[in-house]
C-alpha cells in the first residue's frame, strides 16, 4: 500500500489535529526519537487504552495490528507510572488516548498495563527532515499582556472524574451573558478537557498542543511562558482552529492549570511575574483543607487574586465552615459555580 493511502488508513491521535501529513512520508534512515516527532506504529498489545481519541473527537476502538499515527511525549504520575523519550526505542507505550506514546517506566501491573506500539517507522517532509508537531504550532510569543480578563483556573491535583472545574466556570460565565474563550495549559493532551470546554460554551478552545507541545511535563519554564503568551493571543483573535467553528470574539478567557505540570513547575509559573500579570483571578480546586490551604497560599505568594475554592472538599459542611474561617475563601458547589447569579459577580466585579 503506498504510504500515503497507508496514513489516510491508519488511526490517528488528537494531538496530531493540527499536523499537516499530506506530503509525510515514512523516513528510511533511522533517527533518535525527540518529543513532538511522529511515527507510525501498529498496536501490539492491548492494554488500559483500548482507544484512541481522534482529530474530531471520535473514539475509535483499537485492535492488535491497527496502525496508528502518533507522536512521541514525556509523561510521568509519580509513584505510579511515566513515558520517557530518547535512546533506542524498538517498543513504546500509548500513555493518552490522544496518541502520545513514549518508553514505559513503571511495573507491569496486569489490572493496569499499557497499550503497547510497535513503530514502523518516523514520519518525515519530502526532505527527509522528521517532522514533529512544533511544525505545526502556533508561533510562540516572547512578550504579551493580555486585553481581556483571564481566569485561572488552579487544579493541582484532578479531582474526580466528573467534568473539570474549568468547564462549569466557562459555563457558569456563559450562563450570565459572558462570551468565554479557554485553553487547557497543562497535561498530555486528552482530548477530554478539551471537549468540555467545547460542550460547555467556549467560544473558542485552544491547548498546549496548539504550540506544537506533546505534553507539558519536563518542558522549560521559558517555554511555557512562550506558550501561555501564544494561546492567549491566539484566543483575543479567535483565528479558526480546524474542526471547530469559531462562535464570536471573547469577552474574556479562563485558562486551565491542572496535573499536566510537576508540583515544583506549577509554584514556579505562579510565581513568575509574567503570570501575575496575565490573571486576574483565580479559581483554586482541591480535595481537603490541607491542599487547599497549601495551593492558596501558593497563589497568595504569587500576587494572585483567588476568587473561591471549589472541588471535592465541597460535600463535607464541616470542612466547608473550616475552609471559610481558616483560609478566608468561599467555597463554592458545582451548582454554584453554573450559577450566574453567583460567578457573574464574584468573578467580574472590580
Amino acid at each position: 500500500m503506498a504510504i500515503s493511502r497507508r496514513l489516510q488508513a491508519a488511526k490517528r491521535g488528537f494531538c496530531l489535529r493540527r499536523a499537516d501529513l499530506g506530503l509525510a512520508t515514512l523516513l528510511g534512515r533511522q533517527y533518535a526519537p525527540e518529543p513532538g516527532h511522529l511515527f507510525l506504529a501498529s498496536v501490539a498489545q492491548l492494554g488500559r487504552h483500548e482507544w484512541i481519541e481522534l482529530p474530531d473527537g471520535r473514539r475509535a476502538r483499537l485492535y492488535l495490528d491497527d496502525e496508528v499515527v502518533v507522536c512521541y511525549g514525556q509523561h510521568d504520575i509519580p509513584g505510579r507510572y511515566g513515558a520517557r523519550v530518547g535512546g533506542s526505542m524498538p517498543s513504546c507505550a500509548l500513555m493518552s488516548s490522544s496518541g502520545v506514546a513514549g518508553a514505559w517506566e513503571g511495573q507491569n501491573d496486569v489490572d493496569d498495563r499499557p497499550t503497547m506500539l510497535q513503530p514502523v517507522g518516523m514520519l518525515g517532509d519530502l526532505d527527509g527532515r522528521p517532522l514533529n508537531l512544533a511544525r505545526f504550532g502556533l508561533p510562540m510569543v516572547e512578550r504579551y499582556v493580555a486585553s481581556l480578563p483571564v481566569f485561572a483556573v488552579l487544579e493541582p491535583s484532578r479531582c474526580g472524574r466528573e467534568a473539570p472545574a474549568a468547564a462549569n466556570l466557562i459555563r457558569g460565565l456563559s450562563n450570565a451573558g459572558v462570551r468565554v474563550a479557554a485553553a487547557n495549559m497543562a497535561g498530555i493532551g486528552s482530548a477530554g478537557d478539551y471537549w468540555h470546554m467545547v460542550d460547555a460554551g467556549a467560544v473558542a478552545v485552544r491547548d498546549f498542543g496548539n504550540c506544537g507541545l506533546a505534553s507539558t511535563r519536563h518542558v522549560s519554564a521559558d517555554t511555557l511562558r512562550r506558550a501561555v503568551y501564544a494561546l492567549l493571543a491566539d484566543l483575543e483573535r479567535s483565528s479558526p482552529e480546524h474542526g471547530v467553528s469559531e462562535r464570536a470574539l471573547p469577552d474574556a478567557i479562563v485558562i486551565q492549570v491542572s496535573d499536566g505540570l510537576s508540583q515544583q513547575a506549577m509554584v514556579n509559573m505562579i510565581a513568575a511575574p509574567w503570570f501575575r500579570q496575565n490573571v486576574d483571578r483565580a479559581l483554586v480546586v482541591a480535595r481537603d483543607v490541607a491542599s487547599l490551604a497549601e495551593y492558596a497560599s501558593m497563589a497568595r505568594k504569587g500576587g494572585i487574586r483567588i476568587a473561591a475554592a471549589c472541588g471535592l472538599i465541597v460535600p463535607d459542611p464541616l470542612v466547608v465552615s473550616e475552609a471559610v474561617d481558616r483560609l478566608g475563601l468561599r467555597v463554592l458547589s458545582r451548582q454554584q459555580l453554573l450559577d450566574p447569579g453567583v460567578i457573574g459577580p464574584l468573578m467580574l466585579s472590580r
